[in-house]
């Protein structure tokens, strides 16, 4: 059973498959999808322990979706993440201002991202079951956005990662299907084989029948043959 649920709010299907394969290492289920349109109605919805929000989508973009969220009661107390690749002082500071737990970038720090969850859950995990989350909301996290070249590449790394382990998957489908392929063409010609066989074994069999038959009658023919050649004077 997975330790919670995610919401990726994301344009761009590869950037998604990522995040969500990395949340999967961290056993935490994720749903992706590609506006903020569409992700609200879900946030109201289902439950969710936390949302992964793009900055630039088509149509409403991250900040005015994440302003959304937390303008309303039923949604508010859900941790937001910033999944971009901006890195402006600017653009932090109006995410944090407008109620973001922290910003994650697009080549994602995995030790970033799984003390982020940790923190989350901890949190939750923390909070009484029959608390007002209102009145018990603590303030919002603060996870910061590393900029040392050793996360950079960290992130990097995590990101060819899931790229490579996604290209060995379609890889290794390809191979099960070409196997599939060849051996379903082997029982084909295995299947002929048997019929050729077959139809060798019929062949033979019918040819020998019309040699006995045509040996049976040249036998019958010869015998009437005499008989007819007894009876004439």
């Amino acid at each position: 059973m997975s330790r919670g649920r995610a919401l990726i709010v994301e344009d761009s299907a590869t950037a998604r498959i990522i995040l969500t394969r990395l949340l999967e290492r961290a056993d935490v289920a994720a749903i992706g999808v590609a506006t903020a349109e569409a992700a609200l109605p879900l946030l109201k919805q289902d439950v969710f322990n936390v949302v992964f929000m793009d900055h630039l989508l088509p149509g409403m973009n991250g900040l005015q979706a994440l302003a959304e969220i937390k303008r309303h009661p039923e949604t508010r107390d859900i941790p937001v993440f910033m999944y971009t690749s901006q890195s402006a002082e600017r653009y932090l500071q109006e995410a944090k201002a407008l109620g973001a737990s922290g910003v994650i970038r697009k080549q994602v720090d995995r030790h970033q991202l799984l003390h982020a969850l940790d923190t989350i859950f901890t949190r939750q995990e923390a909070l009484p079951a029959t608390a007002d989350p209102v009145a018990t909301q603590e303030p919002a996290l603060t996870i910061p956005m590393p900029e040392d070249s050793n996360h950079s590449w960290s992130g990097r790394l995590a990101t060819l990662e899931v790229a490579y382990e996604e290209t060995d998957d379609a890889l290794a489908q390809l191979r099960r299907a070409m196997l599939s392929l060849e051996l379903r063409h082997q029982q084909q010609i295995q299947q002929l084989q048997k019929r050729h066989r077959r139809l060798t074994l019929y062949g033979s069999l019918a040819f020998v029948a019309v040699l006995v038959l045509t040996f049976w009658q040249y036998q019958a023919m010869s015998d009437l043959g005499q008989r007819l050649d007894s009876q004439v004077p």
